[in-house]
């Protein structure tokens, strides 16, 4: 609140989720989180504001692709947001990586792949016909 008064903020970026609640204390953590995450997004409707919130996931199988029904602890995570974001590194590069939009409420994306490349130290979209000089 105190930084959408002094600065008139639009985004708020949450590192990580399970620092909102006492895992220790929990006897559901789903259930807790379920309520966190209702709260948070009530909370962004009525501030008009952009709530993005990075979540663990549990172990995936290295030959499965993540998707929102890996995010660990809670499948209300996936139930009550707007978005769903993904992203992970290219395995066996360290320049390329894939945001995957899992879903979007919003404009119907489900399951789209974007690929990503590092270009001094930002990731940007890779598009076909793209040359990248790694060395900038």
């Amino acid at each position: 609140m105190e930084a959408l008064a002094k600065y008139g903020i639009g985004i708020v970026f949450i590192d990580h989720l399970h620092f909102l609640f006492d895992m220790a204390r929990s006897r559901n953590a789903s259930l807790e989180i379920g309520q966190i995450i209702r709260w948070l997004k009530s909370l962004a409707v009525e501030l008009n504001l952009v709530v993005f919130i990075l979540c663990h996931l549990q172990k995936i199988p290295a030959d499965k692709e993540p998707d929102d029904s890996h995010i660990r602890d809670s499948s209300f995570v996936g139930q009550e947001s707007d978005t769903g974001l993904m992203i992970w590194r290219v395995r066996g590069s360290e320049t390329e990586s894939v945001l995957k939009v899992c879903y979007s409420r919003r404009t119907g994306a489900w399951e789209k792949h974007i690929p990503l490349i590092k270009v001094k130290g930002l990731l940007q979209e890779k598009t076909a016909g793209d040359v990248w000089d790694l060395n900038q």
